[in-house]
């Protein structure tokens, strides 16, 4: 039992994180004026760190984070504010929810 157990342990130990490099777009929901909203979300990786930027008609924001399986968490300020972007990874599309004070939308993304 115990040889079986750290055969899997072993196994899962080299499950690499999921690869977010590159471009995503970002879609938006919520209220009439959100939907169809674009963002355009560029990710470096390395390990499982994430940087990059999220951008939009109102700029440019930096962002750093991580994945961990098959869920991505990323954080950046503009003005002060705070904005969490989380999400869940599968394939070449992400969905989660962006948060920003109180407000909470969700979000979908395909990669470019």
């Amino acid at each position: 039992m115990i040889k079986r157990i750290m055969m899997i342990a072993l196994a899962l130990s080299f499950v690499e994180a999921a690869d977010l490099a590159g471009k995503w777009t970002m879609t938006m929901d919520g209220s009439a004026s959100d939907r169809g909203h674009i963002k355009t979300l560029t990710l470096i990786q390395t390990g499982d760190s994430l940087s990059g930027t999220l951008k939009d008609d109102g700029g440019t924001l930096k962002v750093s984070g991580s994945i961990d399986g098959d869920a991505m968490a990323l954080t950046g300020k503009r003005l002060g504010v705070t904005v969490k972007v989380a999400g869940k990874i599968s394939q070449n599309e992400m969905s989660g929810t962006l948060d920003i004070l109180s407000i909470h939308k969700r979000w979908t993304a395909k990669r470019n």
